[in-house]
C-alpha cells in the first residue's frame, strides 16, 4: 500500500476510497455528512487505558483535508509534534538508561 490518498469513483457527498489514505480503517458510507469524511486509523495502545491513532478529514467536494493528526488519549498532536514527543520521550529513556542506581548507605 501507498501512503497517499486512493482516488476512486464515488458519489461526490460520499468519501468511500475516493480520498481515503491507506492508513484508513474507518467503514465510510455508513454515516452520512461530515462524519462520513473522518479517517481514523487502527489504534496503537499505549497503555490499558490510552490508545494513539492517526486521523484526518477530508471534504469529499473540495479535496480540503483538515490533519492528519496524531491522537494519544483526548490529546490532538500535529505530526511534527508528535514526532517531537516521541523523540523526547526517547532522549528520556536514554538519560535514564545512563544513570547507574546508588548503592545503599
Amino acid at each position: 500500500m501507498t501512503g497517499g490518498p486512493r482516488d476512486v469513483d464515488g458519489p461526490a457527498d460520499s468519501v468511500g476510497e475516493r480520498t481515503c489514505p491507506a492508513w484508513c480503517r474507518t467503514l465510510h458510507g455508513v454515516s452520512e455528512g461530515e462524519d462520513d469524511w473522518l479517517h481514523v486509523s487502527e489504534p496503537l495502545v499505549v497503555s490499558d487505558d490510552v490508545t494513539a491513532r492517526l486521523c484526518m478529514s477530508v471534504d469529499p467536494r473540495t479535496h480540503e483535508a483538515d490533519g492528519p493528526y496524531v491522537l494519544v488519549g483526548s490529546r490532538e498532536y500535529s505530526l511534527a509534534d508528535a514526532e517531537q514527543l516521541g523523540e523526547r520521550l526517547i532522549e528520556l529513556t536514554a538519560t535514564a538508561a545512563s544513570v547507574t542506581p546508588r548503592s545503599a548507605a
